[in-house]
């Protein structure tokens, strides 16, 4: 059943990387895909989602420190210990940061309904700013912290949340052909999304087998298990909280940690190879965490 439900989206995942392969998809075509889906397509779609449903309430606060404790665990993990100091952070990003938009999203959606979100947003909204702050804060970066802080808050994702959350708090009504400009936006976003990352991974070669490998490790298994174990033993969540959240930390590596970490000139080539290897072992291990998490 829930291979079933999966693999429409690996296939269409597989259908990027084909299209990209066979010359089918150019460069420009590819690069124009992922930044449409990234600006556009998804921040539609979290926007429509926050304006309608605003936050889960007193709840944000379990899914907060469900989330991002065992990040912050894992991170610290990768972070003091083997490799420079460089390397070490880079390592550290990619063990814990993981592609929600890209992969998380399509997932709840196929497998929980477009609702569950509600309980992403509080994860989603803060994820890079968490994940890249305690990259620069480790990688000794100077003032590119705040430069990191400064575009996680103007990142099209942030801003569509934060902008549909401030409508439904005030309870501004919007005109219905806004709307219905946004939720058609909102309904692209899956196959969108699927196949701009297939094309990204093209792009992406296995290498650095042994450190790639330990982040997969720890990306697609360490992270969902911490994540797992304290939301079923410590922190109480209604139980499709809890699948997001299992669902979030199961994303393999976020393509965008490459661009952070190539732009610190650190280990970049043992973290593409790292989100290549953990977003074909995801096709594996997702169905994995939820066979384990609906039990």
């Amino acid at each position: 059943m829930i291979l079933q439900l999966l693999l429409p989206l690996f296939v269409l995942s597989a259908l990027g990387t084909i299209l990209v392969k066979s010359g089918w998809l150019k460069p420009s075509a590819q690069a124009g895909l992922g930044e449409f889906t990234g600006r556009v397509l998804i921040p539609a779609l979290l926007f429509q989602g926050t304006y309608q449903n605003g936050l889960p309430g007193a709840q944000s606060w379990s899914l907060l420190l469900a989330f991002y404790l065992p990040l912050a665990l894992v991170f610290a993990l990768f972070a003091f210990s083997g490799a420079r100091d460089a390397d070490r952070a880079s390592r550290a990003l990619a063990a814990s940061y993981g592609n929600a938009a890209f992969v998380g999203i399509p997932v709840i959606q196929q497998v929980l309904g477009q609702d569950a979100l509600h309980f992403a947003f509080p994860i989603i909204a803060f994820h890079g700013l968490v994940a890249f702050t305690l990259y620069y804060s480790r990688a000794h970066a100077g003032g590119r912290l705040r430069d990191a802080v400064l575009a996680a808050v103007r990142n099209p994702i942030v801003v569509s949340l934060m902008a549909g959350l401030a409508c439904n708090l005030t309870g501004l009504k919007l005109p219905a052909v806004v709307m219905q400009g946004v939720a058609t936006l909102a309904q692209a976003t899956m196959p969108c999304a699927l196949v701009a990352l297939g094309a990204a991974l093209a792009g992406f070669h296995l290498g650095h087998a042994a450190v790639a490998l330990r982040i997969t490790v720890a990306k697609l298994g360490l992270l969902p298990l911490l994540v797992w174990a304290l939301t079923t033993y410590v922190v109480p969540l209604a139980p499709e909280a809890r699948l997001v959240l299992i669902l979030i930390a199961a994303c393999p590596v976020g393509i965008n940690a490459g661009v952070v970490v190539s732009a610190n000139r650190a280990d970049t080539a043992a973290v593409n190879a790292a989100t290549l290897l953990s977003s074909l072992g995801a096709c594996l291990t997702i169905p994995a965490w939820l066979a384990l998490a609906m039990h």
